[in-house]
């Protein structure tokens, strides 16, 4: 079960939570991070069977065809959203350490449909590109190698590996899941297209 809400301060100051999360070191400093103890975390992580911690089921698509849904179990879902809104106050902070204005519309708190519509009130034409199968594409090693050799994440190897597998189920991003987070995103300058992504569709 969660406990206090206060983030990790291992060096008895207060620290950003990207600092916290960077300091961390093992599942117990993680679970610190997340307001977890490190009792509770292991046990969703490690001790409930992967095929127990999801329901899988079909939902048509407007185009046709099906999307695969893999929903959470309760217990999960909370832990996933605590992890979600520790991913988004790190990217926050990154964002503002660079003073970034993020191109993506997709998962954030202060973006929606509207956001991204508004880029384009004054183009003429405007493309929108629906990537296959994003999600799938989006795997345990993708996520792990991210938060391990990402300059603004640049995490301990084993507390990557447990966000990974709060975040990953079957080696995949599952839709349905209420976790993620910090995406890779990709900066994309041109003069002649300004794509701005909605998680896997990108208007230009």
């Amino acid at each position: 079960m969660p406990v206090s809400s206060h983030f990790f301060l291992p060096l008895g100051g207060l620290l950003s939570v990207l600092d916290d999360l960077k300091n961390a070191e093992s599942l117990s400093d993680l679970a610190k991070v997340l307001g977890y103890r490190a009792s509770a975390l292991a046990f969703i992580v490690h001790q409930i069977p992967p095929s127990s911690k999801y329901t899988v089921f079909a939902v048509p698509k407007k185009a046709g065809g099906v999307r695969t849904i893999s929903a959470p179990i309760d217990r999960l879902k909370t832990l996933q959203r605590h992890l979600s809104t520790i991913l988004y106050e790190c990217r926050a902070e990154i964002d503002s350490a660079h003073k970034l204005k993020p191109l993506s519309h997709g998962f954030r708190k202060s973006q929606s449909i509207i956001t991204n519509a508004h880029q384009h009130i004054k183009s003429r034409y405007v493309l929108n590109a629906d990537l296959e199968d994003f999600f799938p594409t989006i795997n345990f090693g993708r996520v792990r190698g991210y938060l391990i050799k990402n300059n603004d994440f640049k995490l301990h190897a084993d507390v990557a590996t447990v966000i990974a597998q709060i975040a990953c189920h079957n080696n995949e991003l599952p839709q349905g899941a209420p976790n993620l987070s910090a995406r890779v995103e990709s900066e994309v300058a041109s003069n002649a297209s300004r794509p701005d992504e909605m998680a896997d569709d990108m208007p230009f």
